[in-house]
């Protein structure tokens, strides 16, 4: 810690070489599934990953959304998270899911969009649905950040 150092021996660290990961989407068979799924139950686990599949959202950006920061009538929400560009932007609600938002609004008297109160809920719901519908294992809630439909 208080040694004299003559030259920076951070120079000579080796990282290994990065390869990233190529992420798993949703099929169009996935999203059918998951929409004859909140058709026919009206699972809100189902109707948070359709959500975040039209949206491009971030399970934590999801998990935070207050009502109040819902505009119904202007079909966005504000909200967003980690950068600094992102963070309270408007997000555009599709016509395709605004009965979903409706849904959601009405299903807790929380101030937040989503019922759960731990990130772990959400994704013991997640997997718990993704089972129950005997979709890929390999589909996580951030996969849906990757498809076409957002």
């Amino acid at each position: 810690q208080d040694d004299y150092c003559d030259r920076n021996k951070a120079t000579y660290v080796l990282l290994p070489e990065l390869h990233p990961e190529e992420r798993e989407i949703f099929k169009d068979a996935d999203i059918n599934i998951l929409w004859n799924n909140y058709h026919n139950n009206q699972s809100i686990i189902t109707a948070h990953i359709l959500i975040m599949l039209y949206t491009g959202m971030r399970p934590g950006e999801l998990l935070t959304i207050k009502k109040s920061n819902v505009n119904l009538s202007e079909q966005y929400l504000t909200g967003g998270i980690k950068t600094k560009k992102g963070k309270n932007r408007k997000i555009i609600i599709p016509d395709k899911i605004m009965l979903l938002i409706k849904f959601l609004m009405q299903q807790n008297s929380s101030e937040l969009l989503t019922p759960y109160s731990l990130d772990n809920d959400f994704y013991d719901a997640w997997i718990d649905k993704r089972k129950e519908l005997l979709l890929n294992d390999k589909l996580v809630p951030y996969c849906c950040r990757y498809n076409k439909t957002n």
